[in-house]
């Protein structure tokens, strides 16, 4: 298996070695932490974008770094999910 080094590759990995028991304690206090910090990482990233597209530039204007910001926002927030949802299967 290739090790990369973003956060799910490292939770699928430890999925793996674990092997189906239950996951120690210490692996979940991560997998929570990680999850709230992208979660409200996300949630405040989107009203910083939200307030910033609204103030400084014409509502229907195309700017491609807003819209740039706004999808990695929403990867920050589903990443979020799926860091939760991982470790609920695990328990």
């Amino acid at each position: 298996m290739k090790l990369d080094t973003t956060p799910f590759w490292c939770i699928l990995c430890l999925i793996q070695l674990i092997g189906g028991e239950a996951m120690p304690n210490i692996f979940k206090a991560l997998a929570s932490v990680t999850a709230w910090v992208l979660f409200i990482g996300g949630c405040f990233s989107l009203v910083i974008a939200t307030i910033t597209w609204a103030t400084m530039t014409d509502i229907f204007e195309a700017n491609t770094a807003l819209a740039i910001n706004f999808l990695v926002i929403v990867v920050w927030l589903v990443a979020g999910v799926v860091v939760m949802r991982l470790r609920q299967k695990m328990e």
